[in-house]
């Protein structure tokens, strides 16, 4: 959440998405676990900085990113 924000002010989409990171760290292992750090931002709107996951997963799509996602929404 941003500062200033409740949990009730959080828009849906962002709280799926938290909840989302929050699985993929408690349960995926040291691996995936490491594309909830927080980095500089690669493929955002504007933010500065933004989980690794995006910047793993952005750009051009691999049969390795591939793999990565579905890996991830197992967990989920």
């Amino acid at each position: 959440m941003e500062d200033g924000q409740t949990a009730t002010s959080v828009p849906h989409h962002h709280t799926t998405e938290l909840r989302f990171f929050d699985i993929v760290k408690k349960f995926g292992g040291p691996h995936l676990e490491s594309l909830v750090t927080s980095v500089p931002a690669k493929y955002c709107d504007g933010r500065e900085d933004d989980y690794r996951f995006y910047n793993v997963l952005g750009g051009e799509k691999t049969h390795d990113k591939c793999t990565i996602l579905n890996k991830c929404l197992i967990l989920f």
